[in-house]
């Protein structure tokens, strides 16, 4: 070992370690395990070593199955000459307690001071404490323990115990503090007397002195014991419940403090009790059987547990229990020390925190909000679930991480100094925005409030926040749509004019039709009447895409809304876009809005646009059937750039879009996706990068009972009689060019009287009758009406409707609902007809 090392440790105390450990054949292999060089030294009584060397070996000791308590115990018993018995047993305890720091200083270790310090007639302090800076191990306090019993022990005393009051080994303690107690024997005259058995002349004189001896330590005896009645007093009243059980567990004695927590009045009542009866249950006895099992395998060392105790009113209490083995002496029976502190009161408090805390626990993880916390330099604390699924971090991710590289705007000039100040600042509700893992912007409402630690010092500040990125993007598709509709209105005032317009045109041309007599003329007017009504229903485009009309529910051909569409689209798609319409020559009946189909394929198409704004490209229609009879189908096809596999999925969210702020309204394909299912109908795209996109619509065709195919449509329909009247020329030339394309034999009359004249003349059966409802009361009249005669009323577009009206088509009506409604009524006069 160097010289330089520090030698405070005697070798007197390794050696009669080492010496008990091979009288009892310890292993010598764990003894030495570390420290074989030192063996020799450490044997040496008088020799000096370091305070880890003992430590080590005191640990090797225990390893090997040894006990320091009670080798300290054996040792100082074996170790004691017949002279210091003799010390021991006759001198006064003064002066064994001025011998027991020398003891201690001289054989032990000169780096802990041993001050004993009597209290009472039957009770002594013995106090060590490790020096300055000086190691002190759990080890070296079981041995000197053991050491101090031992040298009391000797001395034969009645009813000894040792108490560890404080221990710097286990605890903070700067020092252990040990107490030992034992019942005193007769007066110190009387013992030498005994023990001398004097027989010398000066007997009287010694006695003498020895009794004015005794009279003075009596007086100090009386002394100590007002301090122990003192002691005793407070026991006996305070607040925790002292008990003293027999090995049994029967109750020797118990303070009032422990009758207030059981609700008993008489501490003398509970003696002889078993300690087990105060107990709430029978799972209480297990815990205490189990406690005094471990008590005894560990004497001297108290087991901290908590037990449920019942009361004399049956009403619960909890009480923190610390109890200890004291083993037997030769004055004493061996029992449990029972301390007990009532924490009914902080258990009640406890759970009633734990409930506080469970419910704002519950809310801080549960809320939708999103909850933060930032220390003062900006560091994130804590970010609750809601915080960690909204930004796409983890928490362990957010924890730590400063806040300006989620809010600090990548074009904002103020540093993330002036943003928390701003932050802290204000007062109430304000909005700032984050950056989430995907790199998308989120604006929040965030009220924020200081945040305390324990000792109520400001350490940073928390928030908690509403996401508002969505209701800040409605707000903004509110004023777009609110402009849409005021769009919409001027749409709709303008086509309302330019239909006044065309109704004097129409006039105008009716009337020189009417007067004039010239082919030529009448020739002109017809193409001015035509172009009238190309117009009108250029207008009513207008206004079904401005959303001016009603929307309606009614039969109508599919490939008429494809031609409508042909004819507005050249103007849209622009001259570097090629537009092809493939349609099959079999017409596809479906029910619902002509108007919102046609909105469709122009929003589709209008997107294809887009996607192709600065190449040259191409969108095509087709019309087709879906190879179930009972569907349709619809596709828009694009050579545009396709759309990013990553957003396919949201393209048919409200309010999505990959456009520019102000370029779009994020609605055209949420609509057409809503349109196509309140027509019970399906919408898929097929796209990828590079290779275009083209979006597919499938939809029910009308239900009909339909007993032709649809190669014989045409030819059955021949069969068909249809007489238009109407006393308009270029309503009656609409129906009728509408009608023979389909056809149907198709006659014109001007008046119900002329049609009459014609039925007398023709008898025709199978006639379908249009016309409008003003010639109700004429018609009825007609032979063969609702027999031969089926009449189809068009009724005007706030004519309400009424059960002996029926079928109805109401006006305007586009070409596809005429043909519907007229194909539904011949089915429907079939089956009556074979019924």
């Amino acid at each position: 070992m160097p010289e330089s090392v520090k030698k405070e440790v005697s070798c007197y105390s390794s050696s009669v370690l080492i010496n008990y450990a091979t009288e009892h054949n310890f292993s010598r292999s764990t003894l030495f395990d570390g420290i074989e060089e030192h063996v020799g030294l450490l044997r040496n009584q008088h020799e000096w070593t370091t305070m880890e060397l003992v430590i080590h070996l005191m640990q090797n000791f225990e390893r090997a199955g040894g006990n320091l308590f009670e080798a300290g115990v054996e040792i100082t018993k074996n170790q004691t000459s017949n002279i210091q018995l003799l010390f021991l047993k006759v001198f006064s305890h003064s002066i064994i307690i001025s011998k027991i720091p020398d003891f201690f200083s001289s054989k032990i270790c000169t780096t802990v001071t041993v001050v004993a310090e009597q209290k009472s007639e039957g009770a002594i302090d013995v106090v060590f404490t490790p020096k300055t800076g000086s190691a002190y191990s759990q080890q070296i306090c079981d041995f000197d323990r053991g050491c101090t019993f031992a040298t009391l022990a000797l001395k034969r005393l009645r009813n000894l115990q040792l108490t560890e009051i404080t221990c710097a080994a286990r605890s903070d303690s700067h020092e252990c503090r040990y107490r030992i107690t034992w019942t005193p024997d007769l007066p110190v005259f009387e013992r030498l007397k005994n023990f001398f058995l004097f027989r010398v002349s000066s007997q009287k004189a010694i006695f003498a002195h020895m009794e004015e001896t005794y009279n003075r330590l009596q007086d100090q005896y009386k002394e100590i014991l007002g301090i122990k009645d003192f002691y005793s007093h407070i026991m006996a009243n305070m607040h925790e419940g002292i008990l003293w059980l027999d090995g049994d567990g029967k109750v020797s004695f118990a303070n009032k403090g422990f009758c207030s927590i059981v609700q008993r009045e008489n501490p003398g009542d509970l003696i002889g009790c078993d300690f087990g009866e105060f107990l709430a249950d029978d799972s209480q006895r297990d815990i205490l059987n189990n406690m005094y099992t471990s008590c005894r395998a560990k004497p001297q060392v108290p087991e901290l547990l908590e037990l449920n105790f019942c009361t004399a009113k049956e009403e619960g209490r909890f009480g923190q229990t610390a109890c200890l083995w004291v083993d037997s002496t030769a004055q004493q029976k061996p029992g449990f020390l029972l301390s007990i502190r009532d924490i009914t009161d902080k258990r009640a408090i406890e759970h009633r925190l734990y409930a506080v805390e469970n419910r704002y626990r519950t809310l801080y993880e549960n809320s939708p909000a999103i909850i933060v916390g930032i220390d003062k330099k900006g560091d994130i604390l804590y970010a609750n679930p809601a915080m960690v699924e909204q930004s796409g971090y983890s928490e362990k991710e957010l924890t730590g991480t400063h806040f300006s590289l989620l809010v600090a705007p990548p074009d904002s000039k103020a540093d993330a100094d002036s943003i928390l100040n701003n932050l802290t600042g204000r007062v109430g509700l304000q909005e700032t925005h984050y950056r989430t893992k995907d790199g998308d912007w989120k604006s929040v409402a965030l009220a924020t409030f200081p945040l305390y630690n324990d000792k109520w010092d400001e350490i940073g500040l928390g928030a908690i926040g509403v996401d508002v990125t969505e209701t800040k993007r409605l707000n903004e598709m509110l004023v777009q749509t609110q402009r849409m509709d005021l769009l919409g209105q001027m749409a709709g005032g303008l086509a309302h004019d330019f239909k006044n317009l065309l109704s004097v045109v129409s006039g105008y041309g009716k009337l020189i039709n009417k007067i004039t007599t010239e082919p030529k003329v009448k020739e002109y007017v017809d193409s001015i009447l035509i172009a009238n009504e190309r117009a009108y229903n250029l207008t009513k485009n207008l206004l079904t895409f401005s959303r001016g009309e009603t929307v309606i529910n009614e039969p109508f051909i599919v490939n008429d809304v494809v031609n409508e569409v042909k004819t507005l689209l050249p103007a849209i798609l622009g001259r570097n876009i090629r537009l092809t319409v493939e349609m099959a020559d079999e017409p596809f009946c479906i029910k619902g809005d002509a108007g919102k189909i046609n909105q469709c394929l122009l929003n589709l198409c209008i997107n294809a646009r887009d996607a192709m704004a600065e190449i040259d490209g191409s969108v095509i229609m087709r019309l087709m059937s879906d190879g179930d009879p009972r569907w349709v189908q619809l596709e828009v096809e694009d050579t545009g750039s396709g759309i990013p596999p990553d957003i396919i999925a949201r393209i048919f969210d409200p309010f999505f879009s990959t456009k520019k702020k102000g370029e779009g309204t994020g609605l055209g394909l949420s609509v057409v996706y809503g349109i196509v299912k309140s027509h019970g109908g399906e919408i898929t795209v097929d796209s990828r990068p590079g290779d275009g996109t083209t979006f597919i619509i499938r939809l029910p065709l009308f239900e009909t009972d339909n007993p032709f195919t649809e190669n014989t449509v045409l030819s059955e329909n021949k069969k068909v009689t249809i007489v238009v009247i109407d006393n308009d020329m270029v309503f009656r030339n609409y129906c009728s060019q509408i009608l023979s394309r389909q056809g149907y034999t198709v006659i014109k009359f001007p008046s119900v009287k002329e049609t009459a004249v014609w039925v007398k003349q023709n008898g025709n059966s199978n006639i379908i009758l249009l016309l409008m409802t003003t010639y109700a009361d004429e018609a009825k009249s007609l032979p063969g009406f609702n027999d031969v005669i089926t009449p189809l009323w068009i009724i005007e577009k706030d004519e309400k409707e009424t059960e002996t009206l029926y079928p109805f088509l109401r006006r305007p009506f586009p070409p596809a609902a005429l043909v519907a409604t007229i194909r539904q009524t011949v089915q429907s006069r079939l089956k009556t007809g074979s019924e």
